[in-house]
């Protein structure tokens, strides 16, 4: 199901290489690989797939609740609630900007033990902050899930330092050694994305001289 999953994304160009022009992300970083899980929503074999790889973790859990983070994590934590028909909610981290003020919508977390979703993680800022939110709130213990991890060093020590660990339905290793990706990637190539998840920070500058001259 992780290998199907894998392929439908890569098909679909929700997950997509440019190993001329990188991506940027909201945090500056540059990368040869890009993740769009919010174009799930036009596949519903896509989010069939995630829905159901998600509910083999969570049947093994006693949970009150589930979660989505605002705004990747919503429709999918959604859709899988029509699974588990558990109180439903999800968090946002910019709500005092606006209306009332709320950073939780939906369920009461009060001393309940709750799964929150994200879809992708990069530096894990945005689902760590939303646990907190979660725990401050009254929660008593909660279950941080997403769909795809960039498997960053920042991600992993942000969580273990919390004192959560993250389970992801597919991870940067994953996707890059699956046999769909073997088909797309040259050994170059490897070595660019290999390159880049040693070392996120520094990876653009060290490699500048392989990629496209940029215009202003």
């Amino acid at each position: 199901m992780k290998q199907e999953l894998i392929k439908l994304l890569l098909e679909h160009g929700i997950i997509k290489f440019n190993f001329k022009k990188p991506f940027t992300f909201k945090s500056e970083l540059r990368s040869p690989i890009y993740v769009d899980l919010r174009e799930c929503m036009k596949h519903y074999k896509i989010m069939e797939l995630i829905k159901n790889l998600f509910k083999i973790k969570i049947e093994k859990l006693s949970i009150d609740g589930i979660l989505g983070v605002a705004t990747g994590g919503i429709a999918h934590a959604m859709f899988l609630n029509t699974q588990f028909r558990l109180p439903f909610g999800y968090v946002r981290l910019d709500a005092k900007a606006y209306g009332l003020g709320k950073n939780i919508e939906g369920i009461d977390v009060l001393w309940k033990t709750i799964v929150v979703i994200e879809d992708t993680v990069s530096t894990g800022g945005s689902l760590l902050d939303s646990i907190k939110i979660l725990k401050d709130s009254g929660a008593s213990f909660v279950y941080p899930l997403c769909i795809y991890s960039h498997e960053m060093e920042e991600s992993k020590k942000g969580f273990e330092e919390a004192g959560y660990i993250l389970e992801p339905l597919i991870t940067f290793t994953d996707v890059i050694y699956s046999e769909k990706a073997k088909e797309m990637i040259s050994p170059e190539e490897y070595i660019l994305l290999l390159s880049w998840k040693s070392n996120p920070k520094d990876w653009f500058e060290k490699f500048k001289d392989f990629f496209e001259p940029e215009t202003a």
